[in-house]
């Protein structure tokens, strides 16, 4: 979900630690600094760069995730695309993954029924 911002902006400063004391600018919608400035009053965050800092780890593990999803994807429609495999449904999978997980068998593709599992 993306959500839209008013065009009037702001700067903050925010401190990047290196080797060096370094400040980078950033330029913020006003709604964007309304949301850092809700997020200090939680009392959850004392600066604004600790706002922003757990913003960036957000972004990076959102990022991280779309990219594995992305990665099983091509993985299963590599898998689906070899010959003589049979074509499997999303539900089919979902059921597999909870027959493994409890230990049953799935008698429709009988993979843990023949010990396909291992």
């Amino acid at each position: 979900m993306t959500r839209q911002f008013s065009q009037v902006s702001t700067n903050i400063g925010v401190k990047i630690k290196k080797r060096e004391n370094l400040m980078m600018n950033i330029t913020l919608t006003l709604d964007m600094e309304q949301l850092v400035k809700s997020q200090l009053q939680t009392g959850k965050y004392a600066t604004v760069e600790q706002v922003i800092a757990e913003a960036l780890l957000l972004l990076e593990a959102n990022n991280r995730r779309q990219a594995m999803s992305q990665k099983v994807k091509n993985l299963f429609d590599k898998t689906q695309a070899i010959p003589g495999v049979q074509e499997i449904t999303e539900s089919e999978i979902a059921a597999e993954i909870d027959a493994y997980r409890s230990g049953e068998c799935v008698a429709e593709t009988g993979f843990l029924c023949s010990g396909w599992w291992g």
